[in-house]
């Protein structure tokens, strides 16, 4: 069976449980998704990578593709489980789905380091779904940013996924949303106490944004997916992961 590199068994404090730690509605506007047309490209990806289930966010590209982490597309393809649809958590809802993978291919460049943090560089892949998702108010697809279309420093974005409004919650069942903004890399290194690639950026955070896969967008575009230290992102802006995906879209 087809398999995909596995991340190290020891899981960082930052993205791989299900839960996205976000402000609370009182300190900044975070919304519960009462209907998953809301944020209808938003999936969730759940896999095994030895510690029972975990989920990680994504994003829907078109009706048999999605886009996530490279380090939550790991082990047998065939155990990885996709929800579209559904504004709740681990649950295809009353007007959502569940579907098998039946391939996945990560970024060629993906690996780990090890310094003041564990990090994930070129932490992207696409996912290719057994079946086809039905496109319609409950699940629709984003467009990918075009190549060297980055976010600006201090530009105002949009973050949706699933988890806490504060410290000491239970897990968020619903999907959320938040408004962030983009860090320089000056005030991105003071944050995480390491120097980030040229491959991510980062954004202003709650004590600790949490989830994997978490998408960041304007508009109709989205531009990154949260990838290590709760506010660091993969920036899929930049040339090389850029074509990866659009490569990916037409091959798999």
């Amino acid at each position: 069976m087809a398999t995909v590199a596995r991340p190290p068994s020891r899981r960082p404090r930052w993205g791989l449980a299900p839960a996205l730690a976000v402000l609370s509605a009182a300190l900044a506007g975070c919304l519960a998704a009462d209907k998953p047309e809301d944020y209808h490209f938003m999936v969730q990806v759940q896999y095994d990578a030895g510690g029972g289930p975990t989920t990680c966010g994504g994003a829907l590209l078109s009706a048999t593709h999605v886009l996530t982490n490279a380090h939550c597309a790991v082990g047998d393809v065939t155990s990885l489980k996709v929800y579209t649809g559904t504004a709740s958590l681990w649950s295809s809802g009353t007007a959502g789905a569940v579907h098998g993978v039946r391939a996945a291919r990560q970024h060629p460049k993906y690996r780990i380091e090890h310094g003041a943090d564990v990090q994930f560089v070129f932490d992207v892949a696409v996912l290719r779904l057994q079946d086809s998702v039905v496109l319609d108010a409950q699940a629709s697809t984003i467009r990918v940013t075009g190549s060297r279309r980055r976010l600006a420093d201090g530009a105002a974005v949009s973050l949706a996924g699933w988890g806490l409004t504060y410290w000491g919650e239970d897990d968020s069942k619903k999907l959320r949303l938040l408004s962030v903004t983009v860090l320089n890399r000056r005030q991105c290194r003071a944050r995480t106490l390491t120097a980030v690639t040229p491959q991510q950026f980062c954004i202003t955070s709650a004590p600790d944004m949490g989830n994997s896969g978490s998408a960041a967008y304007v508009g109709g575009l989205l531009y990154g997916l949260m990838s290590w230290g709760g506010l660091v992102f993969t920036d899929l802006a930049e040339p090389s992961i850029n074509s990866f995906v659009a490569t990916a879209l037409r091959t798999l």
